[in-house]
């Protein structure tokens, strides 16, 4: 990775300021993945219907096969390597003119630009028909099975490469222009209003090219290596674990990889999405005394109008363009009020909205062979919505102290997910497999059964949840001790929604939501320099409602991190600092 970024002020008086901004980043990577399975899929010959099974052992609820043994099993290796290039470019001018007293304008001009370039390099090597004899076993270690085969995995000559290979570069570039002006009229101490209108214009253009000069390679003694794994944790002890795999620079260098040519069509990953967005806001600041205590209140509402436009390709010469548009008004108020000097009670109502991602806009169909799945964007998305109700008091009872608790709920209007529904292939799709996979025609078997899923607009939810945060600065502690604080937080939130999962309705948690996380972090400073270790902490939570390989759903564990900071003061002009990250 590489950063840089530069930024020029200049004001030629004190009443107007211009600032011009910019950033630059390169980050390039290269993964090398090598992944051995035993296929027990149906999608090739000997899939299975061809296996027999010889022995197996079920759980003690007679449910799951934790043990067996089988023949007619195919031992497929996959070599896949990943040379990932992102180049970002952003660059801003902003102005401030105070015009008078009471009047104060602001604006802000900018392009965004970055460009991603993926050369994606994949090779499957396979036993020849029938297979081998396999077994596995998690009777020992519920968490990784004893792995056993009946040939030398590490041999090539038990391998053949396939032809299957999946060559190809990706092109992602994003663009975002933005423009907004901003007006400020102070009417007095009490009274303020805030008017506003910004553009913004976002484009994303990907683009799939297909290897011109590759050529199919046989002589896989030549091209491969043993890959020997290392076994951290001893995880796999009871496993064959090093196997044959390709050598990336022989086996690129052998199928003449280059000569790049833009491909469209059906289950093609080219396409454009535009998204041009105008809006207006004005707000209304006022603060008072009741009580002999400050009341302070924001009111205001904004207007947003939302214009897409999506073109995808039904063949490498036939485009299809898709529009859509909307707008929102999205009011808000708060307001903040002063129950004793180190007492303030808050309160918040709004209506806010989230737009789909670009990528689910497209127009556009992925399919794999993998999980026989076929999955699409669609340009006629409408935002998420949501009502917002937002309650706090908070006690700051020392210097650089609080103690706070805050209550939230969010009226969840719709989601944007990918409903699922188990078919046979559709017809209107037996062309584009065909043609993305023309090795493999078992795939067309009219009575396998594949995964539809498209991004549609479902049921939204409820959301509830509150918020304990605490923060002290220790010092009235004597010496030494003075220099200590700590700041933390708790929260709690939940919410379900519903899925559809084969053609019935259930409910089931929120994705990507735990319901319990803390924050918590332990500082030392002074005037000449400081440290800070921080652990963050949040609760399983569910990734995929509707899953896949058969699975109601797909979960993520929860992660503890630790990450730290540092600095040092040399002088009055020249800091030093220091952090680590995911310690």
């Amino acid at each position: 990775r590489i950063g840089a970024s530069a930024a020029f002020q200049f004001s030629p008086n004190e009443d107007i300021e211009f600032g011009l901004n910019w950033v630059h980043s390169e980050r390039e990577s290269t993964t090398d993945s090598y992944n051995s399975f035993a296929e027990f899929r149906r999608s090739g010959a000997w899939g299975y219907p061809a296996i027999t099974p010889n022995s197996v052992t079920l759980d003690k609820n007679g449910e799951y096969v934790v043990a067996g043994n089988f023949d007619g099993v195919g031992l497929r290796t996959e070599s896949r390597q990943n040379a990932d290039k992102t180049d970002f470019d952003q660059l801003t001018g902003d102005f401030k003119w105070t015009i008078n007293d009471n009047w104060e304008m602001s604006g802000m001009i900018g392009q965004a630009m970055s460009e991603f370039m993926d050369d994606y390099f994949r090779v499957n090597i396979e036993t020849p028909q029938p297979g081998t004899n396999f077994s596995y076993d998690f009777t020992g270690n519920s968490n990784v099975a004893a792995i056993d085969y009946d040939i030398d995995v590490t041999d090539p000559n038990n391998f053949f490469i396939m032809s299957n290979d999946r060559i190809r570069q990706y092109g992602v570039d994003r663009t975002n222009d933005t423009f907004r002006v901003d007006l400020a009229w102070e009417l007095s101490d009490q009274h303020r209003f805030d008017f506003g209108a910004i553009y913004n214009d976002r484009e994303v253009d990907s683009e799939q090219y297909a290897c011109g000069n590759c050529v199919d390679q046989t002589d896989i003694s030549g091209l491969g290596k043993v890959y020997n794994y290392s076994d951290l944790g001893d995880h796999g002890s009871a496993t064959d674990l090093d196997f044959w795999v390709l050598d990336f620079d022989k086996a690129k260098a052998a199928y003449g990889v280059g000569g790049w040519t833009l491909d469209r069509g059906t289950g093609v990953q080219t396409w454009v999405v535009e998204e041009e967005t105008t809006g207006l806001y004005v707000d209304y600041n006022f603060n008072t005394d009741v009580a002999g205590k400050e009341l302070r209140l924001n009111v205001g509402a904004r207007y947003v109008e939302t214009e897409t436009t999506a073109t995808g390709w039904l063949s490498s010469d036939l485009s299809n363009t898709e529009t859509n548009s909307y707008d929102n008004v999205l009011p808000s108020l708060n307001v903040a009020y002063d129950l004793t000097p180190d007492l303030v009670l808050r309160g918040g109502l709004s209506q806010t909205m989230t737009r789909a991602s670009l990528s689910s806009l497209a127009p556009s169909k992925s399919y794999s062979d993998v999980n026989f799945t076929v999955s699409g964007g669609n340009s006629q998305l409408e935002p998420l919505e949501s009502d917002n109700l937002d309650l706090s008091v908070e006690w700051y009872f020392a210097d650089q102290s609080l103690l706070a608790f805050a209550y939230f709920q969010k009226d969840i209007d719709s989601f944007i997910s990918s409903p699922s529904t188990e078919e046979p292939l559709r017809a209107v799709d037996y062309p584009a497999v065909a043609a993305v996979y023309p090795d493999q025609p078992g795939l067309l078997d009219p009575s396998l059964i594949w995964t539809y899923s498209t991004s549609a607009n479902t049921d939204g939810t409820k959301l509830d949840g509150f918020e304990i945060s605490y923060q002290q600065a220790f010092t009235n502690l004597p010496g030494f001790w003075s220099g200590f604080g700590f700041i933390g937080n708790f929260s709690y939130v939940d919410a379900t929604t519903k899925v559809i999962r084969s053609g019935e309705s259930v409910t089931v948690p929120l994705e990507g939501l735990s319901k319990n996380s803390w924050n918590a972090t332990l500082y030392y400073e002074l005037d000449q320099f400081g440290v800070r270790v921080a652990v963050n902490n949040r609760d399983d939570y569910i990734t995929d409602n509707t899953g896949s390989n058969g699975n109601l759903s797909h979960g993520t564990t929860g992660p503890t991190r630790v990450d730290m900071s540092a600095f040092y003061h040399i002088n009055d002009m020249m800091t030093v600092t220091f952090e680590g990250i995911n310690l």
